[in-house]
């Protein structure tokens, strides 16, 4: 039953600093894709 429960809940670096973070990377991955853009075209 304890290993059920684990699984179940998620990692604590998966919690705001991890939702926080994904949204950094995915923000910076776009402004490096519209520099790109703007540079190559």
């Amino acid at each position: 039953m304890n290993e059920a429960a684990q699984r179940q809940t998620p990692p604590p670096f998966l919690g705001p600093l991890g939702v926080s973070t994904l949204a950094l990377m995915l923000y910076s991955v776009g402004l490096v894709i519209q520099v790109a853009g703007q540079y190559s075209f």
